[in-house]
């Protein structure tokens, strides 16, 4: 009887409620979390939005005078034509050296691994203006690469090799490659060693495993790595300006020189939206061209 008593309080015991997770929450009360972040964003990026627009079609009557402009002057095109082809090789080139080293992390042991991170990290915790003017000492005629390629009997004479656009791709480069180790080094510690464990039972080599379950696991973290250097890379502006020169100029410091030089703000602003424009249009295009929807989803 104590038993079957016992059975019967067990049976109508209310079963235990779930623990509420994040994305259980309701939409009311998903949109009331991200609701600071949302006026932050219409704050910062929308209100300025909207009064570039107006200063762009004001010239000095309402009109399209300043796109047309920009349209016919040889001097914009170089310029947008350069900063998307710079962007694209500095993606390009952070990427193959961010993916390897954010391997070399997360293989290493956890010691090691905090080490290589902070190293990594540490650049961050310096100003990009301090970056800057140290790679114009190390790049300059009489800077450290040169005394060293002389030294070494590389060449006979100093190269130029500071105000030029190798010297803005060298201080992009080595601005941007925390940006692309980060999402990585998260793709590839999202990979269960399980997948490892058992590619490596099945005896396939450590080549075969990358290539097989490592790179296509971790391919969304290095697409998200390449969209943010892309997107960083288009308003550059204190790189170009302390390692460029007239031949390297980027759409940014266009901006400053209609800006702050030529006083011309409707120029500025019609400059500012037509690359805003163009990177949108280029990323969207991108995004349906490689499915990247579809490869985060799977990533995740």
């Amino acid at each position: 009887m104590l038993i079957a008593r016992g059975e019967t309080r067990q049976r109508e015991r209310p079963a235990a409620r779930p623990a509420t997770s994040v994305v259980d929450l309701p939409d009311r009360l998903a949109l009331l979390l991200v609701s600071p972040l949302l006026l932050l964003l219409l704050l910062a990026y929308l209100a300025p939005l909207a009064l570039l627009i107006p200063q762009s079609l004001s010239a000095p009557a309402v009109s399209l005078a300043k796109y047309t402009d920009l349209a016919t002057d040889p001097l914009a095109r170089a310029v947008f034509l350069r900063t998307f082809r710079v962007a694209a090789e500095v993606t390009v080139l952070v990427t193959l050296l961010g993916y390897p080293t954010a391997y070399l992390i997360w293989r290493a042991d956890p010691r090691r691994g905090v080490v290589l991170l902070v190293l990594v990290l540490f650049p961050l915790w310096t100003s990009v203006l301090v970056r800057n003017y140290a790679w114009t000492a190390l790049l300059a005629r009489n800077g450290i690469v040169n005394e060293l390629l002389l030294a070494a009997g590389v060449i006979r004479e100093p190269l130029r090799l500071l105000n030029t656009e190798l010297a803005v791709l060298i201080g992009m480069v080595h601005v941007l490659v925390p940006y692309a180790i980060l999402p990585i080094y998260t793709s590839l510690r999202r990979i269960d060693p399980l997948y490892l464990q058992a590619s490596a039972i099945l005896g396939a080599p450590r080549l075969e495993t990358f290539r097989r379950v490592v790179l296509p696991l971790s391919l969304p973290g290095a697409i998200a790595a390449a969209v943010l250097v892309f997107v960083l890379s288009l308003g550059f502006y204190i790189t170009p300006a302390i390692l460029g020169g007239p031949q390297s100029l980027m759409v940014a410091n266009l901006i400053d020189k209609q800006v702050n030089y030529l006083l011309d703000f409707g120029a500025g602003a019609a400059l500012a939206l037509v690359l805003l424009a163009l990177a949108v249009a280029l990323m969207a295009a991108a995004y349906r061209f490689f499915d990247v929807d579809r490869l985060l989803r799977e990533g995740t």
